[in-house]
């Protein structure tokens, strides 16, 4: 069995607190572009908090290729930020193992 690197995915919201932010929407597409109907990730806000992160693929189920992943922040009332976005490839890939071992 390879060993495949996790990663993490992160961003940062100073403004929780400012203007009621109660959660994150973490959306998520294989070579396209997010929207609101997109696959998504809810991530609750806890008190204090301004940076957070997902490790991938542990809490974010992607698989290997090229993504674009969006966050968006929810009030209490529902309404939505718009998503920010950002573009990325995933590689969980392992190289093949070494051949033809000896002890001489």
């Amino acid at each position: 069995m390879s060993k495949i690197v996790s990663k993490n995915f992160s961003w940062d919201d100073a403004n929780i607190a400012s203007q009621g932010v109660v959660s994150f929407n973490v959306y998520y597409v294989k070579g396209g572009a997010v929207d609101y109907a997109s696959p998504k990730v809810s991530v609750a806000v806890v008190a204090g908090q301004a940076t957070y992160t997902l490790a991938v693929p542990a809490q974010l189920p992607l698989t290997e290729g090229q993504y674009q992943l969006g966050v968006s922040a929810l009030d209490a009332a529902g309404n939505e930020s718009d998503i920010a976005v950002l573009n990325s490839p995933f590689d969980f890939t392992a190289p093949t193992a070494p051949v033809n071992l000896k002890v001489s």
